[in-house]
């Protein structure tokens, strides 16, 4: 799977066990959000489309790995980006828990018990997006207890964009990307697309 990092074995060591995975020097995005800023549109769109086209790769596998954030997604040294898939506890499409981020607003659909991971999964992504092109790794941050996840359980509407990211902020973004992070936090998830789907959305295939 060319966009999910490549896990190489293990090692048991003094009865800890070391996991090994690929190297990618450039490290992750929230490094790169750190040391940037905001991350200009086209660098942005090709780091989501490949995210994007992981999350693929792993759901045609059956895994949905609800593990989507700036920490787990990493690039090389020329551009290259992979996901992190977690090792224990991954959700697998149609079985098992969800293992989500703990830092950002969970997915609607899960807060209500449901679990729908494989349209979670692109929730996320839609999270991930608004940080990269902001600049901000705080945008949208809340746990499941949380007063981010108390508005969204109580939400009306049809998006999440307005909830989770100010006016003011979604404001900054080109009419493409407001679009997509719009559909990515679609409250229901029959109306939120796949991740097949947004490989066709003219921001992931759009150039500037």
């Amino acid at each position: 799977m060319p966009n999910v990092i490549s896990y190489l074995g293990c090692q048991l060591k003094e009865g800890r066990i070391f996991v090994l995975t690929e190297y990618l020097p450039g490290g992750t995005l929230r490094d790169l959000i750190r040391n940037y800023g905001a991350v200009p549109q086209p660098l942005a769109r090709s780091i989501l489309r490949q995210a994007v086209l992981g999350l693929q790769q792993l759901h045609e596998q059956g895994i949905a790995p609800m593990f989507l954030e700036l920490d787990n997604v990493l690039m090389d040294n020329v551009g290259s980006v992979k996901v992190e898939a977690p090792l224990l506890d991954a959700a697998t499409t149609g079985t098992g828990k969800a293992l989500l981020p703990t830092t950002l607003a969970p997915p609607p659909e899960l807060l209500l018990g449901q679990q729908d991971v494989r349209k979670a999964d692109v929730w996320l992504l839609g999270v991930m997006a608004a940080q990269l092109l902001t600049g901000d790794c705080s945008l949208a941050d809340g746990t499941s207890d949380g007063p981010v996840a108390t508005r969204t359980k109580e939400a009306q509407g049809s998006s999440a964009l307005g909830l989770l990211i100010p006016g003011r902020v979604a404001g900054r973004f080109d009419g493409r990307a407001s679009d997509l992070i719009r559909q990515c936090l679609c409250m229901d998830t029959n109306h939120r697309p796949s991740v097949s789907d947004l490989l066709e959305h003219p921001f992931l295939n759009g150039s500037d």
